[in-house]
């Protein structure tokens, strides 16, 4: 999916983004039971279910507004501004 989006010419960072969010939520939504092997191999208290893969998923906003809030991208995203303003005018 992700080739055929770079094929019709849509922009690198939105095709990675994009399929990153679209299979992200697929994932979130669709139903997995996994077998009892999988809960034996992690059973050591470093992951003990699909659960809490997912619940890394509900903090992603959580994460987004923290990258939002640091001053120090917010100056860079806006010095990137003038300076397409400054060469527009």
């Amino acid at each position: 999916a992700t080739l055929i989006m770079l094929f019709f010419g849509f922009p690198v960072a939105f095709t990675f983004g994009g399929m990153a969010v679209i299979f992200g939520a697929i994932g979130y939504f669709v139903e997995y039971e996994p077998d009892e092997s999988y809960f034996e191999i992690f059973d050591d208290g470093i992951l003990v279910g699909i659960e809490e893969v997912f619940s890394l998923f509900d903090m992603l906003p959580f994460r987004i507004f923290s990258i939002m809030t640091n001053s120090i991208l917010m100056a860079h995203i806006w010095e990137i501004f003038i300076t397409n303003i400054h060469n527009f005018l």
